[in-house]
């Protein structure tokens, strides 16, 4: 799963240049893509993991 998202902030950042006239693709913005990738993942996989129950009122 790490690789996969590593892999989605690098193709960002290709995608990024590729496909726009002013923006450059840059390996510390592929960086920072990969970083907030795996941080988002690990909130999501800790809300909804078996151990923390999530105790929200409806």
């Amino acid at each position: 799963m790490t690789l996969s998202i590593i892999g989605f902030g690098v193709i960002i950042e290709v995608l990024q240049h590729v496909f726009t006239t002013n923006r450059m693709a840059d390996i510390l913005d592929a960086l920072a893509n990969s970083i907030g990738a795996l941080c988002g993942a690990s909130v999501v996989k800790y809300l909804f993991s078996e151990r923390r129950t999530l105790k929200w009122k409806i």
